[in-house]
């Protein structure tokens, strides 16, 4: 925000869509991917509605868990490196904002998280 209007968001088109918590990948999936889960895997649109909502993500980067706690509980080798990919994420967008911005004053995390 700046002056009270809207300048950039780290959210893409599914800003108003419950998604999956600490989603790494949101807002930045090359709709290429979507044409080859539908050319290669046979996906239709409910397919790649499970997929994107449901099981990328933490989950997808991890194999283990969409859920951070469980996630910095493991020792599985994948659960840190989703965690390193969830962390350079924040740090990227963050760097966009602040860019888009002209400078930040304030960095505020909304949401909360979901009971598996």
């Amino acid at each position: 925000m700046k002056d009270g209007h809207g300048i950039a968001s780290t959210m893409g088109f599914t800003g108003c869509r419950r998604v999956n918590d600490g989603d790494p990948l949101r807002g930045s999936i090359d709709p290429g991917v979507l044409i080859h889960l539908m050319d290669q895997y046979g996906f239709c649109a409910r397919d790649l509605e499970d997929f994107i909502y449901r099981k990328s993500g933490l989950l997808g980067v991890s194999g283990i868990s969409s859920d951070m706690r469980t996630l910095q509980a493991s020792s599985d080798l994948m659960a840190k490196e989703a965690i390193e990919l969830f962390v350079y994420r924040i740090v990227r967008e963050i760097g966009y904002l602040a860019a888009a911005l002209g400078g930040v004053d304030a960095i505020v995390f909304t949401g909360g998280y979901r009971r598996e």
